[in-house]
């Protein structure tokens, strides 16, 4: 994985980074056999997403500062269109998304493998079914609560990361008349830490990965042995 050298520079008060990790073919591959080799599951296969979303949500928690006893949680963006009875049309517009979460204390993700924290987030992931999405629905608009984030508060999101964005969308296909696109980044992201962008990377099969992080939860995770291993 090649990641560009960070700033040491780490303000007193909790301030983001950004940087972008890329994962080769070859990275990915190796990390989702890794992840099915601890699984040990011919029911169950662990998806290169799945692998590389686990490999980052345990790297992150182990640099959160948060007791092995607290929880954290790892946040995905998952797309209903398909998922809904009946599914919608593929030309329909707009997005019908929802976050679901996976949660693990930080022991838990510290003791066991990246198989295991994948796992995790392939059975949330396998529970979000149309009856999940109705009730959920149902429930929202019966008790609507809107969320009030305090910008850069470490309180509020520093035991989660949240994974957008998908590998399989055709982001290097598009040609506006400037040419194919040589990189595509998500943009600013207000200072709120744990969010991880996934894209299709450059190249066949590979996945880039913009991240914004504490920055001090960066600057340990660049010094990590196990995390740049992947």
């Amino acid at each position: 994985m090649e990641m560009p050298p960070p700033s040491r520079e780490i303000s007193p008060v909790p301030t983001t980074q950004e940087r972008v990790s890329h994962f080769t073919k070859k990275h990915i591959s190796d990390l989702k056999a890794k992840a099915n080799c601890e699984i040990s599951s011919s029911e169950q296969r662990i998806s290169s997403l799945q692998a590389v979303s686990a490999h980052l949500w345990r790297s992150v928690a182990r640099h959160s500062g948060l007791n092995r006893e607290e929880e954290s949680h790892c946040r995905v963006a998952a797309d209903f269109k398909q998922r809904l009875n009946p599914p919608l049309e593929k030309e329909c517009f707009g997005n019908v998304a929802h976050l679901g979460v996976a949660t693990a204390t930080v022991g838990e993700l510290l003791d066991h493998g990246v198989g295991w924290a994948a796992m995790q987030i392939s059975k949330m992931v396998g529970s979000l079914t149309n009856e999940y999405y109705r009730t959920y629905e149902e429930k929202l608009v019966r008790n609507v609560k809107i969320p009030k984030f305090a910008v850069g508060s470490r309180m509020v999101i520093s035991n989660s990361v949240a994974v957008t964005s998908s590998p399989w969308f055709q982001v290097y296909d598009n040609d506006f008349g400037w040419g194919k696109p040589i990189a595509v980044r998500s943009g600013p992201s207000s200072g709120v830490g744990g969010k991880l962008t996934l894209f299709r990377g450059i190249e066949e099969g590979s996945i880039d990965v913009h991240a914004t992080l504490w920055s001090s939860v960066l600057i340990n995770l660049l010094t990590d042995v196990e995390f740049l291993d992947a």
